[in-house]
């Protein structure tokens, strides 16, 4: 079981590619010592369309990538 520890720090991530480039080139050490909590930027929204310009699914298939 992973439990957050109080020497654990939980940055909030909005998932742009500077946070999670960031993110991936910090060492090993300091990644042992965080545990962060991501949120995923909303769906744009296409206007004169009248709709969403990705589906939940096209919108989310990239993230497992990027966490590698």
């Amino acid at each position: 079981m992973n439990m957050i520890l109080s020497n654990h720090y939980v940055p909030f991530l909005k998932w742009r590619q500077s946070e999670y480039q960031a993110l991936f080139k910090l060492k090993k050490e300091i990644k042992d010592l965080i545990t962060p909590y991501i949120i995923m930027p909303p769906i744009e929204y296409d206007f004169e369309e009248k709709r969403l310009k990705k589906t939940i699914q096209e919108h989310i298939e990239p993230m497992p990538k990027r966490a590698e």
